[in-house]
């Protein structure tokens, strides 16, 4: 029997998936708690054509990650922090002052996604920090940390 998924089943499909189950595995399980219905033709259509949407959407926003993934690679953010005669940081940079300087400086805004992966700046000086992006993509960003003083 073939039922269209109204929600993730595991071991069987995502949402809006055409599946191919026995009779009594749907009308037992699957019908009851909702988490199916019988797939008629028109239902069918209507699912592939979701499914191609969701494909479609799912292209167009790889493409805009990577696209900006690839311009946050050629940008140098600069950050002003105290820091003593030594070039030790009085704090530190972190992932936060980070985002900051990059909508202040470039307008750019990342996503909650990306995640800083490395310690925070404590030195003065140019250093580069990877940063994670969903679906296990990583960047690394150039970051320019001076002194006040020096500023």
């Amino acid at each position: 029997m073939r039922v269209i998924l109204t929600r993730p089943v595991d071991n069987l499909g995502e949402k809006d998936q055409v599946c191919e189950v026995s009779a009594g595995y749907a009308r037992n399980y699957l019908f009851p708690r909702g988490l199916a219905q019988p797939a008629r033709p028109s239902d069918i259509e209507r699912a592939v054509r979701q499914q191609q949407r969701q494909a479609k959407r799912t292209a167009q926003t790889e493409a805009k990650i990577n696209e900006t993934i690839e311009n946050l690679k050629k940008i140098q953010v600069n950050i002003s922090a105290k820091a003593n005669p030594a070039g030790r940081l009085f704090g530190s940079v972190d992932e936060q002052a980070i985002r900051l300087s990059l909508e202040k400086e470039h307008h750019l805004k990342l996503p909650d996604s990306a995640k800083f992966d490395d310690a925070p700046i404590r030195q003065l000086g140019q250093s580069t920090r990877r940063w994670r992006w969903s679906g296990g993509r990583t960047f690394d960003l150039t970051v320019n940390v001076t002194s006040i003083s020096d500023a």
